[in-house]
């Protein structure tokens, strides 16, 4: 969080002294993001695919999406001998609106909201000195990967930076409301009863920030 804020510091510095020649967005543009933490061992990361359309200059409409798959297969040894294999599917995706501001010739406030819809599953196999295990809605025992259901609503407020005419660094903060629910989950075998875990709901009300700057391009 301190390196971001030494980022924006900067940002904020250079603003003044820039050419007055427009940079920023225009109607009809499209834009595309991946996070940039110039600080961390590894600068570039695609958390989830962020897309902007730009309906006038001033107004955006913005979608995200995420989906990954985790599969993992092998035997752990420690104590027994036991052969797994272990799966989680996630899907994340979100929508929102964009105002922007008159900002200057190379900085672009911007004011919007965004609802956030996602949900994850998780199984596993397992078997030990003869006897299989299957577990439904988590991705072991400790209830680690838990299957959930995700609904959340933000405030958003956040600044884009052009340094260069098409290419922006962005930050973003947000207010908003989180409803998680943590279902429950089982752990079934063929010789014993099953045993059930139950869930639990988290609900928040709060800010978050993105932790790290935003690099888009637009087209």
């Amino acid at each position: 969080m301190k390196n971001l804020c030494v980022v924006v510091a900067i940002m904020v510095l250079h603003t003044n002294s820039l050419d007055a020649q427009d940079f920023k967005h225009e109607a009809g543009d499209f834009s595309a993001e991946v996070n940039f933490s110039p600080f961390s061992s590894n600068p570039v990361q695609l958390d989830y695919i962020k897309i902007r359309k730009f309906v006038t200059d001033n107004s955006a409409i913005r979608i995200g999406l995420k989906l990954d798959f985790d599969s993992e297969e092998g035997t752990d040894s420690e104590f027994n001998p036991v052969d797994y294999t272990k799966r989680a599917f996630e899907l994340n995706s979100r929508i929102g609106f964009e105002k922007h501001f008159e900002g200057t010739g190379r900085l672009s406030p911007y004011g919007g909201i965004e609802v956030e819809l996602a949900f994850k599953t998780a199984s596993a196999d397992f078997e030990s000195q003869g006897t299989k295990y299957q577990i439904d809605g988590a991705w072991d025992t400790d209830g680690t990967q838990r299957r959930f259901t995700r609904m959340r609503a933000n405030i958003i407020m956040g600044a884009d930076f052009y340094f260069m005419k098409k290419a922006y660094l962005g930050i973003e903060l947000g207010y908003g409301y989180m409803f998680q629910d943590f279902q429950k989950y089982r752990v079934k075998s063929e010789d014993y009863p099953a045993d059930e875990y139950q869930g639990k709901v988290i609900y928040k009300l709060g800010h978050n920030v993105q932790n790290a700057i935003q690099l888009g391009f637009n087209f």
